[in-house]
């Protein structure tokens, strides 16, 4: 894709206000990294999650994302309208603000 550069930045800017409006913390990277190096500077950062903007899979109708959950390897394609609410229900248990209800 000859012109991808500045739809991913754009996606990625969209994805990234909007996961920050479900309070959720986010660090974006805009250059054209590799994948590997990616899960690396999350892997630093101790992050969660990986959210990939695909071009071929932002311009379908549902804008999906790719999704990596670091602890466990499993990837899935969520579309944009889904992502926050997916992320809020996969959070670890200790990365909550919620805390636990008190035992009965």
């Amino acid at each position: 894709h000859p012109h991808a550069a500045p739809v991913v930045a754009a996606a990625a800017a969209a994805v990234a206000s909007e996961l920050r409006r479900a309070d959720l913390s986010v660090d974006l990277l805009l250059q054209g990294r590799k994948p590997k190096a990616a899960f690396k500077h999350a892997d630093r950062k101790h992050a969660a999650f990986v959210v990939m903007v695909a071009p071929d899979e932002w311009l379908q109708a549902d804008r999906a994302l790719v999704v990596k959950e670091l602890a466990t390897g499993h990837q899935a394609a969520v579309p944009f309208d889904d992502l926050a609410s997916y992320l809020l229900a996969r959070r670890r248990p200790d990365l909550r603000e919620d805390p636990p209800p008190p035992p009965p």
